[in-house]
């Protein structure tokens, strides 16, 4: 034997002759292999079993120094009914059948590094579904915890999505695509409330700051509706919880917002009263707000223009509220 050492594991390296290795090592207790381990699967056996009997104790624990090479690298082309992993957990109560922790430096923050990166390439998948969470138990599917801090101006998202459609080169094919999906479907024997989406904005601070449940912004389309309510009796309601006053109540703003004065008889907005026959939407009537003058920092003359329609579908002007306190009539 060649190479003796205390607790060295012994190899055959030729005919009745041992090799006592160097970075195989066995102490009775803890085996230990400093070189590279390979195994291969016999066949109707598992490659590598880990029976742990100790409750607390790690099963397994890697410990990588690891800086431009994969800590854990799994490469399954061939699965087609089965999972790549499969954990299974029937008595968690505090803890996580999966956690990543990142303490990483802030100097990765700008996008250069992700928690969890999922990435579903290939393009002809169209059913494929990158990230599916099923939860038939407790009271909230998703949690998003997201907090901020510091004294720097930031702009913070606690979800954001980015969806891009390449344009084809050719072709009249129809694309309807959506950003965000809700589907919500729930029976109840009590007098329940069923709600589609839930916002609660609640602003604190010691400056100046604007609040907005919903801010939409649209632009690129042949025809813009920022909100589509259908459904019947659905429709747009405000309800407002502050003390009733002689300033106070439900409100709808509608604002012409380029940034410059309006010039006289330009269009504040317009409210539109409307019917759908099946294939077209056909306005029967509107109320318009136009400036009655320039606008300036001390004029905001405005007046209240009422239209129908009539059979030809033309708009007819049948009533006028100018800023004089005028009311004029249609003929």
């Amino acid at each position: 034997m060649t190479n003796g050492y205390d607790n060295r594991i012994i190899t055959a390296t030729g005919t009745d002759a041992m090799n006592a290795e160097a970075n195989l090592t066995f102490n009775g207790t803890t085996l230990s292999c400093q070189g590279n381990a390979t195994i291969s699967q016999a066949s109707g056996n598992t490659s590598l079993l880990i029976s742990d009997g100790d409750n607390d104790q790690i099963a397994l624990d890697i410990q990588a120094n690891n800086t431009v090479a994969d800590v854990l690298n799994i490469t399954a082309n061939y699965v087609t009914t089965a999972n790549v992993i499969d954990i299974s957990c029937d008595a968690l109560t505090t803890g996580s059948a999966l956690k990543i922790e990142d303490d990483s430096s802030v100097a990765g923050v700008g996008g250069a590094r992700n928690v969890v990166d999922i990435y579903q390439k290939n393009t002809a998948a169209t059913v494929a579904i990158p990230l599916s969470v099923r939860s038939d138990g407790g009271q909230t599917g998703v949690l998003i915890d997201k907090n901020a801090s510091g004294v720097v101006g930031q702009n913070v998202s606690a979800l954001h999505i980015d969806l891009d459609r390449t344009v084809a080169g050719s072709g009249t094919a129809a694309h309807n695509d959506v950003g965000i999906n809700i589907d919500v479907n729930s029976r109840s024997l009590g007098t329940s409330t069923l709600k589609g989406m839930e916002i609660d904005v609640v602003g604190a601070t010691s400056g100046t700051s604007t609040a907005y449940g919903i801010d939409i912004t649209m632009s690129g389309a042949d025809y813009h509706e920022g909100i589509r309510v259908e459904g019947p009796n659905a429709g747009f309601v405000h309800k407002n919880p502050t003390t009733s006053s002689a300033t106070e109540g439900g409100r709808i703003v509608l604002t012409s917002n380029d940034g410059a004065a309006l010039g006289d008889d330009h269009r504040l907005g317009v409210l539109q009263f409307a019917a759908h026959d099946g294939s077209d939407t056909i306005t029967g009537a509107s109320i318009a707000a136009y400036a009655d003058a320039g606008w300036s920092t001390t004029v905001n003359d405005t007046r209240l223009a009422f239209y129908t329609m009539d059979g030809d579908n033309n708009a007819e002007l049948s009533l006028t509220l100018d800023s004089d306190l005028l009311a004029t009539f249609a003929g």
